[in-house]
């Protein structure tokens, strides 16, 4: 439920409305509409009940010993908020359908203001989160097969977060605060949305208080601005060290496969890596329609508006990836399975085994 914007529509330079992809993607968009509002909904809530069980095996003792586990109890914890912001967002849409009044009631568009910085910290932490898994992987294997020295340093890529993440989150807060909640109380405007409901078969009352977002002047003029800093920092240049780690994670699995194939140590590292390089791919088919909407964005504010009709059904792709993603992730790990069978009452192997080993390197 896209803020209605007050700046004057420029005319799309590309995707303009006579075009018959952009006519073919709106019939899509609105003829879709209210399954893919379902589908995104149950996307979510399974989402969410899949992320808070992975977060409850990570959490237990065993987990102790997997590598990366405080990143992935971040990226964890921020996909639950993630998915909750979402979740709430989208149900009130579902809502406005059949409760008159609803998006634009003054609590929906405080939610809105909300939504922006929620979203934005959970989507910076679960991306920094994920090149930070995926270059100490990168960073692992030079270290196996070159030396040590050509490690990427942990001091570069520990400027490069805060700056990025800095620069994303002063972008939406200079976005909040270029909007204000008015209450509608021009008559054209009242009239207007009270024919639209008419038209719905939903009625309000004279008395009812209609509120929305109004941006100010400021925001106009920076929006460009905006988008190309949101763009770049945000989508553009992670996708490019994600591309650029997953191929060259994948030309490692390849060779440990084809020089030491029998090698039990080897086969563990290679299925290890191949976990993230799935994950990875998964990962960064969910950004990709993010950074080519926001591209469009840097462009022309108008094309961006022509061509996000579908994001609801955007959203489904992008959650859909994020929750395989992270389900191939954690189950190809042998002691996060080992830990779910322990959990559910199974007797596991390794697990007896690390503990035995802890037991004799306590009494030694």
């Amino acid at each position: 439920m896209p803020a209605k914007s007050d700046c004057n529509a420029t005319k799309a330079l590309v995707f303009t409305p006579e075009l018959p992809i952009i006519k073919t993607i709106s019939y899509f968009a609105s003829e879709t509409y209210d399954i893919s509002l379902i589908i995104l909904l149950c996307i979510l809530f399974f989402g969410f009940v899949l992320q808070i069980f992975h977060l409850f095996i990570l959490s237990r003792k065993n987990m102790a010993h997997l590598m990366m586990l405080k990143p992935l109890l971040i990226l964890m914890i921020s996909a639950i908020f993630l998915s909750i912001v979402s979740f709430i967002k989208y149900f009130i849409e579902f809502l406005a359908d059949t409760i008159c009044g609803v998006e634009y009631s003054y609590i929906n568009n405080l939610f809105e203001l909300i939504n922006i910085i929620v979203f934005t910290i959970s989507h910076e932490a679960i991306i920094r989160c994920v090149i930070f898994i995926t270059l100490t992987r990168v960073n692992i294997v030079i270290e196996t097969r070159y030396s040590r020295k050509y490690r990427i340093p942990e001091k570069l890529l520990f400027w490069f977060t805060i700056i990025s993440v800095v620069l994303v989150f002063v972008n939406q807060v200079v976005r909040i605060f270029a909007r204000e909640i008015d209450e509608i109380l021009d008559a054209e405007s009242y009239s207007e949305i009270y024919r639209q409901y008419s038209q719905n078969n939903c009625t309000i009352t004279a008395n009812t208080r209609l509120w929305r977002i109004h941006i100010k002047t400021i925001e106009c003029e920076l929006t460009r601005l905006r988008s190309i800093v949101s763009t770049v920092a945000g989508e553009i240049i992670p996708c490019i060290i994600l591309l650029v780690s997953t191929i060259f994670l994948s030309l490692e699995v390849r060779r440990i496969a084809e020089n030491d194939p029998n090698s039990e140590k080897k086969k563990k590292s290679g299925q290890n890596v191949r976990a993230l390089i799935i994950f990875l791919i998964l990962f960064f088919l969910s950004e990709i329609p993010l950074a080519i909407i926001y591209g469009i964005g840097m462009i022309s504010t108008a094309d961006f508006s022509a061509i996000d009709v579908m994001y609801v059904q955007e959203d489904c792709f992008i959650f859909l990836n994020l929750n395989i993603g992270i389900f191939v992730y954690c189950t190809m790990s042998s002691l996060y399975r080992d830990t779910v069978a322990m959990v559910f009452g199974a007797k596991s192997q390794n697990i007896l085994e690390v503990q035995r080993q802890q037991s004799k390197a306590v009494r030694n």
